[in-house]
């Protein structure tokens, strides 16, 4: 019979999993039609105050990510292959708060991605009971969370760094 993992061995597991295979980011969200038909004409306007914490793994095999499903919760999608070259992928995400209490479990195991962790941290303290704020949000917290976008960009950034 297997051994059965205890949560922590899971957890710790799912961190280097996330650390070399994840994504988090902090993404835009945009309006749905329907958001947009009511707003047409308000003086609401889609901003980068809607904007959400994202935490996803792409994988060709499903079985890790029912795994972190299993942990965390969220939602996997599939995406057939585009071609005979491509094989189907799989995709595992959470969203916003979720996200975080995700992140903040694995955060003693994290390397690659704790930087990503203070920065999510820092985006959720901003964001109090919803996902992108009230309408006619001031234009200094608009920038805040711009600035927390921007820093998520930076650690996601491809190739050399400047140090």
């Amino acid at each position: 019979m297997p051994k059965q993992l205890k949560t922590r061995d899971l957890i710790a597991w799912a961190a280097g999993f996330i650390d070399g295979e994840g994504s988090v980011v902090i993404s835009t969200r945009h309006p749905t039609p329907a958001e947009r038909a009511k707003e047409h004409g308000s003086n609401q306007r889609h901003h980068a105050g809607q904007l959400m914490l994202s935490l996803a793994v792409w994988q060709t095999k499903k079985e890790p990510l029912l795994r972190l499903l299993m942990l965390f919760g969220g939602r996997i999608y599939v995406s057939k292959a585009r071609s005979d070259h491509h094989a189907e992928a799989w995709q595992w995400r959470l969203l916003n708060q979720v996200a975080l209490d995700a992140l903040l479990a694995m955060e003693p195991f994290l390397v690659n991605k704790a930087p990503h962790v203070r920065v999510a941290r820092d985006f959720r303290a901003l964001v109090t009971g919803t996902t992108w704020g009230p309408p006619g949000m001031p234009d200094e917290e608009i920038e805040k969370r711009v600035v927390l976008r921007e820093a998520m960009r930076l650690l996601n950034q491809k190739g050399p760094r400047d140090a």
